[in-house]
């Protein structure tokens, strides 16, 4: 009977699976069967971006039509985020009843071969997306867009032309372009690492 349970065992041992290396969990797989492709990674192109990250102080001048230029000063924290895909701004300038915070979202569409900003802020509900190149002599990204306006009234086109001065510094001018009219500087911020 011993002998019987050792035989058994013994026949175990030898069936049981070998250990397998570890295997990467698959992709998820949408109900229509496919696997999803790998996502891009980030290029030489987002690369360019990581000047502007890291903790800067600035000073921002805001000059409209018909009003004194206004001066501010603030704080940009600025990191990468998902992946190192996107460069996420977050700033704050001002106090009190004057402050405001504001989120710029930079990147580099792959597909599309062109960079882009997205910008949001305190001071109301709308956004501004601009897209452009890199001037590689200029050492500035040029990104263009169209300022949506009130909803009734379509809003002037617009240039943003980022500038890097260095690895610890950079500037940011936001231009209004009318038609007819020769282009208009409304924001010039000056940035500077902490």
């Amino acid at each position: 009977m011993m002998s019987l349970v050792w035989l058994l065992a013994a026949g175990l041992a030898t069936a049981a699976p070998k250990p397998q290396a570890p295997v990467a969990p698959a992709a998820p797989v949408p109900e229509g069967g496919a696997r999803l492709p790998a996502a891009p990674k980030p290029s030489a192109d987002h690369e360019r971006l990581d000047f502007l990250a890291g903790t800067f102080r600035f000073e921002r001048t805001t000059s409209l039509p018909g009003r004194p230029p206004e001066r501010t000063s603030g704080v940009s924290e600025n990191r990468w985020i998902l992946g190192n895909r996107y460069l996420e701004c977050r700033s704050s300038e001002g106090e009190g009843a004057n402050a405001s915070e504001s989120v710029a979202i930079y990147g580099f569409d792959i597909r599309r071969r062109v960079y882009f900003v997205i910008l949001i802020g305190s001071r109301g509900t709308n956004y501004q997306n601009l897209d452009g190149f890199y001037d590689e002599p200029a050492h500035s990204f040029v990104l263009l867009g169209k300022d949506p306006g009130d909803g009734r009234v379509p809003g002037p086109k617009l240039r943003q032309i980022v500038r890097v001065d260095g690895r610890d510094r950079y500037s940011v001018e936001l231009f209004t372009v009318a038609v007819g009219r020769v282009p208009q500087k409304v924001i010039e911020i000056t940035y500077s690492r902490q």
